[in-house]
């Protein structure tokens, strides 16, 4: 540009009268902003910059005089001016291109839409394929050149650009961020390929950042240069030196300017970017050939451990490690430089040649099972038929496309399970060695070794999972011998086994001891367990009845299917409000697990297809392995049984309702979120969870009770048996007060109460003053108790309607108070005057107001004019459309005013008829059909239908069931006037298919008043004028107070229409209210002549009231059902009650026991001894009644009993205290003593290894007493407290055998009991780490604990390691502890031994410990006994017993083995179970 700058440019004459471009428009050309600024502004130019920092139009002078432009407005008149001259950007244009300039862009005419531009800038920049820069479009000085910013060669030149963005969209219309591929250089909107708006305005603000350096770096330049040429050409009269020190200034400015403007070019360049094709491109290259590469794939936990031995075991720099962590999801995007800053590799993206360069590449098993997913065989880089542009590349997995030296497993046992997704990558790739490296191969069975097998490669049938088991496994555990002899010299040829025994004396490791302490549960936790075992343990056990025989189980469960649908149709005849759901509790919940009619039907159907050519005929089906399908139905409600053993809010089955906190730290609200949310109860808070949830069962007992009552009484009065019916309504009316007599205080359903009170009325009515009934004081007020009742009622299901019309009206006289202040007239906005001559003024302006049209379309309405495109091309079409909205809003508000005011009237009348309709209403209760945009028909569920997208046809389809023959209510029927109202009062987007994709917008398509609060469009361009009424000058103080109001007045009507629909949400539940209130009077009655079934004909009756409304021959049958039901209800009702009492005596006892009020021994009444506080074994029975025995007096009372006249029922005996008839099922045990029952130690400590136990954790009685006098912090259940107590014990330097570096690790299965612990642990000030997660969190809380990162600030290094047993037990160096603590037992004895491990490996210099916790007569005892056995049955060491995973790999045997069996009547004082209860056993 310096040389073609002319005396006429430098002039620029046609700058007086050519338009000045938009700023925002300018390019940034190839050519340095200081060679543009010197050719057309003189040397001493100023640079403008906003107060903002963005660069745009300059308002201050040169030294001179003249104004200075902004840049972006030199730069543009540059390109203007170039265009002139046939040059564009530097280049010469043909003729194409320069009939595009002229024909389309029209520079010197006006100024274009910033997209308009750039998109005729691109396609001439494309058509002359030259690399330069184009205009970003909307970015003020910034653009992106095409291809690389180097000078590129003549084939690159040549290459063609096109526009190939993932969206699919090939149009050049998009206004946003462009970037271009330096590969295939194909165009992509930014946002397409990860960037975000904030991306692209940092890169915006550091190329007008850098351009803004630049230039003011060549201004200072310019005048330190044209200082330095006056002072040379005898202009200024300075001393030498002044003239050598200001060349020397000059051309260090030079120097700053040139860094400058290379700083700038660079900062105007998009960054480096490759499309996700040519990323998946370079990703799945192949390396033709073996490698010299290892991969070695170990768990996350011990990849620092992998490369720290590495670096250990060789010199520096001679083996490249390199850590592969799979492919990024972004690749090319904003991120990755970073990402190749971080892994070494070029864009984060890992390619097979950058595999191949390494020695030693490391990655984890869940890199993996990832790369699984990205295309391992190369199966998608080939077309495939879509119908739609493939949006997202699959990079692809680099693993499989070079062939390694060697692939190393560390912790094998990890693709032990040939279908896992780990193991199936793990033999995709390719290598010439492969080594399987694991302590423990075995722990199911020999089926382990089968997934090794194939994943070294071995033939048939070592590889093929079926013929493995025909061939191998089966005959090898059927004891041949030349199975046997097969398998063992085959495993000789390919096993390098280094066995603990045959190094024994070269690792010589301390001694590792074990201890098991059995705990007894509190009452609280017993209570929560046999809770979760009343429902968990018949689950299991119908679920393994279902495998052993389906079709007697499905024959059993139909039986029972039906004749529990029977009973429960009885019921909605007799008892039919809506919303109500009685009679199913958390067993009905649980139970879909394996009662699922769909499940079973799809069963049935692949017994009778499917045939298993797999199967072994000589199978025994007694005993065989369950499948993961099977295994899963069985273990699920073990599992939550397990769960319930460490603590009542483990697992997703916890306590989680709301609670007040009593005890120590009550006071508070505990919420519902449960351990994940950091929400953890204390014992005696989850105390009184559970009182509110057993009470609120018992109450759903009565209701049953009170339902059968009712129901009874209803066939009664079908009878004409009125004493009868009297009877079993007094009866209803009884059961409160007895609730209210015994202290417990359960409440009887509103709707019941009514029922019993209105029918009772009803019935002494009918039976008249000759009936043998008795009369009582209160048959008088029943009429009134019943009106009670139902005004009850309706102010709680509807009791804010009258706060919602008090805050209608406030809304409502603020509108009038506004319409009088800013002169509106009628109901709505119309009538002020204000802004018409707020309008007129601006048409009497130089552009007749053009201006201002121009930005309130443009910046305030979009170009939309409630959802449609503007209409109106000056202010006089603005006039006539605020006229006409405002109007239209005033006649639909009078039109929304007057039905209000006729809905107010019905719900406070309530008429019959309007009661009924609401209750029938297809809108409010039915399925309703409503359309969709597609003319196509779908189902709103019950409550108030949710209208798809396509709104005026569902109105319409609302009107049209109005005038049909269907029920609408009163309020369904004014949606349609409400919505109209709702559409012109707020703002609008249109239903056109490109202004809702994507479900952007400022409101959402639903119902009526929900979530809409924008202003329309009337109201936005008043506020725009509002916002230009004069301050000063006539009237101006008058209009603007009118505006004010104005504007305030629009505001109030969307609060009041905002308001109104929530009064209109509380009359219908008050119509829904007494429409409940109404059928909870309805009672069983028989079906008139008329409407008798007739054989061949429709029933007359509606299918709704079918089960109300019964033939007579029907009464004898649902009589007997009832009789049935109330006897099972009430027995239910008892035991219910008495666990109530039982939870509220044990909350007594605590609270007494900590105020110091109950310190002395308890006393048996019936034996008079006392029972020993201070013994492990103390337990005391709690009857029913509250009062207390010894268990040996409970024993001898049950055992004396008679027998119970059915099979089933439990004995029943008389409390020595009360005398009231007590059974035996209903009694309850709590531990008065210590938590814990027993421990024993392995080996047993006096002689040998037992002696080193001894030392390290000193003797038994030592460490008993030790521990007893530790007093825990907090309530945090039995097993928790006595973990943290150990470990206190543990941790003390002053007990026998401790030290101060000794250190633990903590165990669990579940991550939300290791939760509880860390609290605990915290609370009673024990530095811990918890592995939170996986990955990094991993990987710091280890560091930490091992010393090797510092602690965070202020906090000690931890001395406990708490981590879940499936990530931390696997191949981690742990011996800076001494201590393992199991939490829970494990059934898989191979992680158990992986944990135990852990501490007892090389480097380990102090004995080790392993301290198991269970809890006596739980399910723990029968998981450590399935453990026991399978780790005796499996071949080898017990240290060598193999890891498998959780469910599988199970047979029959050993389910049976986990469900508790139930045994009645142990006999007294048994450490095994309480007399007279179900208990676990465990037999051999």
């Amino acid at each position: 540009p310096e040389e073609e700058t002319a005396p006429e440019e430098e002039t620029a004459p046609e700058e007086e009268t050519a338009p000045m471009p938009r700023a925002r428009d300018a390019p940034f050309v190839d050519a340095t902003p200081g060679d543009i600024i010197g050719s057309y502004v003189p040397n001493t130019f100023a640079a403008a910059v906003n107060k903002d920092g963005t660069l745009g139009t300059a308002t201050q002078s040169t030294a001179n005089g003249t104004p200075a432009m902004s840049v972006a407005a030199v730069l543009e008149l540059h390109a203007a001016k170039e265009a002139e001259r046939g040059v564009l950007n530097g280049c010469p244009m043909d003729e194409e291109d320069a009939g595009d300039l002229d024909e389309d862009d029209e520079i010197e005419e006006t100024a274009r839409p910033v997209g308009r531009s750039f998109n005729q800038a691109m396609s001439a920049a494309m058509r002359t394929r030259q690399r330069r820069t184009v205009d970003l479009g909307g970015l003020t000085g910034m653009s992106l050149s095409l291809g690389h910013r180097a000078a590129a060669d003549d084939d690159d030149e040549q290459a063609e650009e096109i526009v190939g963005c993932v969206c699919g969209n090939t149009e050049d219309d998009y206004e946003g961020m462009w970037l271009a591929c330096d590969g295939c250089r194909q165009w992509s909107h930014a946002r397409c390929v990860g960037y975000t708006k904030a991306d692209e305005t940092r890169h915006r603000k550091k190329a007008d950042s850098a351009i803004r350096a630049s230039l003011d770096a060549r201004a200072e330049w310019e005048r330190a240069a044209a200082y330095a040429r006056e002072i040379a050409g005898g202009a200024r009269h300075v001393d030498d030196a002044t003239a050598a020190d200001a060349v020397k200034v000059a051309a260090r400015l030079e120097e700053i300017s040139e860094k400058k403007n290379a700083d700038a070019e660079a900062a105007s360049h998009a960054p480096p970017f490759l499309c996700g094709a040519c990323v998946a491109r370079r990703a799945g290259e192949v390396v033709a050939g073996p490698c010299r590469a290892t991969l070695v794939v170990c768990p996350a936990p011990i990849l620092p451990q992998w490369r720290a031995e590495l670096h250990r075991h060789a010199k520096p720099g001679a083996v490249r490690v390199l850590v592969y962590e799979g492919q990024p999801r972004d690749a090319g995007g904003p991120n990755a430089r970073s990402r190749a800053k971080v892994n070494g590799v070029n864009d984060g993206v890992v390619s097979a040649a950058d595999l191949a360069a390494a020695d030693v590449v490391l990655t984890t098993y869940d890199v993996l099972r990832g790369d699984l997913h990205h295309d391992p065989l190369g199966t998608l880089s080939g077309a495939r038929a879509s119908r739609h542009v493939k949006r997202y590349s699959v990079i692809p997995t680099p693993l499989t496309r070079l062939t390694w030296w060697r692939v190393v497993l560390d912790e094998a046992q990890m693709v032990e399970s040939s279908t896992a997704a780990a193991a199936a990558m793990a033999r995709m790739v390719p290598a010439v060695h492969r080594w399987a490296v694991t302590g423990t191969p075995v722990s199911r069975g020999l089926e382990d070794l089968q997934g090794l097998f194939a994943f070294l490669g071995g033939p048939s049938p070592f590889a093929d999972a079926g013929w493995w088991r025909r061939t191998v496994q089966e005959p090898y555990e059927a004891h041949h011998h030349s199975a046997r002899e097969f398998l063992h010299g085959t495993l000789r040829r390919l096993m390098w086994r280094n066995s603990r025994a045959d190094v024994a004396d070269e690792l010589r490791l301390p001694p590792q001891g074990q201890t098991v302490t059995w705990l007894r549960p509190s009452g609280i936790e017993a209570h929560w367990y046999r809770q979760q075992r009343k429902v968990c343990e018949g689950l299991a056990r119908d679920a393994l009845r279902r495998i052993k025989d389906p079709r007697a189980f499905r024959k059993e469960r139909e039986e029972e299917r039906r004749k529990e649908r029977t009973r429960r149709e009885g019921a909605s005849a007799a008892w039919n409000g809506r919303g109500r759901r009685l009679g199913r509790g958390e067993l009905d919940e649980l139970a879909d697990l394996i009662d699922d009619e769909a499940f079973e039907e799809a069963e049935e159907e692949e017994e009778e297809e499917i045939v298993d050519l797999t199967a072994n005929d000589d199978d025994d089906e007694e005993d065989r392995y369950l499948t993961a399908e099977e295994s899963r139905k069985v273990l699920q409600p073990l599992l939550r049984l397990r769960q319930a053993c460490n603590h009542p809010q483990a697992g997703t089955h916890g306590v989680r309702s709301l609670a007040k906190g009593v005890g120590s730290g009550g006071g508070g609200v505990i919420g519902a979120g449960g351990i994940h949310s950091g929400v953890i109860m204390t014992m005696p808070q989850i105390h009184a969870v559970l009182i509110d949830r057993q009470r609120t069962e018992a109450e759903e007992a009565q209701r049953l009770v009170a339902f059968t009552l009712n129901a009874s009484a209803g066939v009664a009065m079908c009878r004409g048996d009125y004493p009868a019916a009297v009877g079993h309504y007094r009866e209803v009316l009884r059961l409160e007060m007895a609730g209210a007599e015994d202290g417990l205080n359960l409440r009887l359903d509103s709707l019941q109460r009514l029922h019993a009170l209105h029918n009772l009325r009803a019935a002494l009515e009918a039976a008249g003053p000759e009936a043998p009934v008795a009369r009582t004081l209160r048959d008088d007020s029943l009429a009134d108790d019943a009106e009670t009742e139902r005004r009850k009622y309706v102010a709680q299901r509807a009791g804010g309607t009258f706060a919602a019309a008090a805050d209608l009206r406030k809304v409502s006289e603020s509108i009038l108070a506004n319409a009088r202040i800013c002169g509106a007239s009628g109901s709505g906005p119309a009538g002020a005057a204000w802004w018409s001559a707020l309008i007129d003024s601006h048409l009497r302006s130089a552009d007749g107001g053009r201006s201002t049209l121009d930005r309130l379309v443009d910046n305030q309405l979009s170009g939309r004019w409630q959802g449609r495109e503007i209409a109106f091309t000056d202010l006089a079409g603005l006039r006539f459309a605020l006229e006409t909205a405002l109007d239209e809003l005033g006649r639909r508000r009078g039109e929304f005013l007057d039905r209000l005011e006729h809905l107010a009237k019905v719900t406070a009348d309530a008429d019959p008829v309007d009661v009924e309709a609401a209750g029938k209403c297809v809108m409010c209760v039915a399925k309703t059909t409503m359309h969709d945009d597609d003319g196509g028909v779908v189902f709103a569920g019950r409550q108030r239908a949710k209208p798809a997208s396509n709104r005026e046809r569902n109105l319409r389809d609302i009107d049209a069931r109005s005038g049909g023959g269907r029920t609408l209510c009163q309020h369904c029927a004014a949606s349609p006037l409400f919505k109209r109202y709702e559409d012109v009062l707020f703002g609008h987007l249109g239903m056109d298919a490109e202004m809702t994709a994507g479900g952007r917008g400022r409101i959402a398509q639903a119902d009526v008043g929900d979530g809409r609060s924008a202003p329309s469009s009337a109201e936005v361009a008043l506020k725009f004028l509002a916002a230009r009424v004069p301050k000063s000058g006539l009237g101006a103080v008058a209009a603007k107070e009118s505006s004010l109001a104005h504007l305030e007045m629009m505001e109030d009507m969307r609060r009041e229409f905002t308001r109104a629909m929530t009064l209109v949400k509380h009359q219908r539940e008050e119509m829904y209210a007494r429409d409940e209130l109404a059928m909870a009077t309805t009672r069983i009655r028989v079906r008139l002549p008329h409407e008798i079934a007739l054989g061949g004909l429709p029933d007359p009756v509606p299918e709704h009231l079918r089960a109300s409304v019964v033939h007579e021959w029907e009464l004898d049958d649902m009589e007997e059902a009832y009789v049935a039901d109330r006897a099972a209800y009430e027995d239910d009702l008892r035991k219910a009650k008495s666990q109530v009492r039982f939870l509220e005596r044990l909350k007594d006892d605590e609270e007494r026991e900590k105020g110091g009020g109950d310190a002395g021994p308890f006393e048996c009444p019936v034996c008079v001894e006392e029972v020993d506080s201070s013994a492990a074994a103390a337990e005391l029975a709690v009857l029913p009644c509250g009062h207390r025995l010894c268990v040996r007096c409970t024993d001898a009372l049950v055992s004396r009993a008679p027998p119970p006249a059915h099979p089933r029922a439990p004995r029943c005996f008389k409390c020595p205290t009360c005398r009231v008839r007590t059974a035996a099922d209903e009694v309850n045990y709590v531990a008065k003593g210590s938590s814990r029952v027993k421990c024993v130690r392995w080996p047993a400590g006096g002689a040998g290894r037992g002696a080193d136990m001894d030392v390290s954790l000193g003797t038994e009685r030592e460490q008993l007493q030790h521990e007893a006098a530790l007093v825990v912090k907090g309530s945090w259940g039995t097993k928790v407290e006595a973990v943290v107590r150990r470990v206190m014990y543990l941790l003390d330097p002053d007990r026998p055998g401790g030290h101060r570096d000794a250190k633990c690790l903590v165990f669990s299965e579940w991550e939300d009991a290791l939760r509880v612990v860390a609290a605990a642990l915290k609370a009673n000030d024990v530095p811990a780490a918890h592995t939170l997660g996986g990955g990094r969190k991993l990987r710091d809380a280890i560091d930490a604990f091992k010393g090797v990162a510092p602690p965070p600030v202020g906090e000690p290094s931890p001395k406990a390691l708490l981590m879940p047993l499936r990530r931390g037990a696997n191949g981690l160096n742990l011996t800076e502890a001494q201590h393992v603590i199991l939490l829970e037992p494990v059934s898989d004895p191979g992680a158990e031994a992986q944990a135990m491990k852990r501490v007892d490996r090389i480097g380990q210099t102090m004995p080790t410990c392993v301290h198991r916790f269970l809890l006596q007569g739980t399910v723990e005892e029968n998981v450590q006994e399935l453990s026991r056995r399978r780790r005796e049955a499996a071949p080898g060491e017990a240290e060598d017993v193999g890891r498998a995973r959780s469910g599988s790999g199970l047979r029959i045997s050993e389910v049976e083995v986990l469900i508790p069996r139930r045994v009645v009547g142990v006999g007294a004082g048994s450490a095994d179970a309480s007399p007279g209860t179900e208990t676990n056993i465990l037999t051999d």
